[in-house]
């Protein structure tokens, strides 16, 4: 079996993700563990499109819409998120850690925090 040359961990205020498959200009494969009553920032990619499968839940979607309002839904264990490029979007657990397998569009990049819950900076 090969060794994936570009797997890390990477940890965050509200988790980890885990980068299990990187195949430049092609796809991304992660798992986020969110914490229990965390969430990630409010952030969008340019370029990069997303689908989310929910191994362990629920999670809370949060989403703008086009008129500007921000939307929510939950999405229990074995439901699928598409994220489509220029989505504001958040992920976020409840009352259990929330397990997601993430797999996109290679652009490691691209992600533009518009609100962070954190104090970490965000690109305006």
């Amino acid at each position: 079996m090969n060794k994936l040359e570009n797997n890390k961990e990477v940890r965050k205020p509200w988790g980890v993700e885990v980068w299990y498959a990187q195949v430049p200009k092609k796809y991304l494969g992660k798992v986020l563990y969110i914490n229990r009553g965390a969430r990630t920032s409010l952030h969008h990619h340019e370029k990069k499109e997303e689908t989310l499968y929910v191994w362990h839940g629920p999670l809370v979607y949060r989403w703008i819409n086009k008129a500007g309002k921000e939307q929510q839904k939950s999405y229990a264990f074995n439901e699928v998120v598409h994220v489509k490029p220029g989505t504001k979007h958040s992920l976020g657990a409840g009352s259990q850690r929330v397990i997601i397998f993430e797999v996109s569009t290679c652009y490691p990049d691209d992600s533009i925090r518009d609100k962070d819950y954190y104090g970490r900076s965000c690109k305006e």
